[in-house]
């Protein structure tokens, strides 16, 4: 019923349901809002929970630059976004 409603109201899914919002300037910057938590971080791995799935970031020199509660800033070279 929800999902109808968001629907018809024409509402985003990461308004409606939270879903995960991700944005990349180019290959070295990643915006990320509406996660759940980090699993993995290396300089190599980075593994966000989000609501609906997981996102795994595969790069060189990944750093999180920065982090709130909401959402993450990940730099570096990135080279494989996965969602699972």
């Amino acid at each position: 019923m929800k999902r109808e409603i968001a629907e018809h109201l024409q509402l985003p899914r990461d308004l409606a349901f939270g879903a995960v919002t991700l944005t990349a300037s180019g290959d070295s910057e990643i915006s990320l809002e509406n996660y759940k938590g980090i699993l993995e971080y290396s300089t190599k791995k980075i593994i966000v929970q989000t609501k609906e799935c997981l996102v795994e970031i595969i790069g060189e020199n990944l750093l999180i630059s920065y982090y709130t509660a909401e959402e993450m800033k990940i730099n570096g070279q990135i080279q494989e976004i996965l969602y699972r």
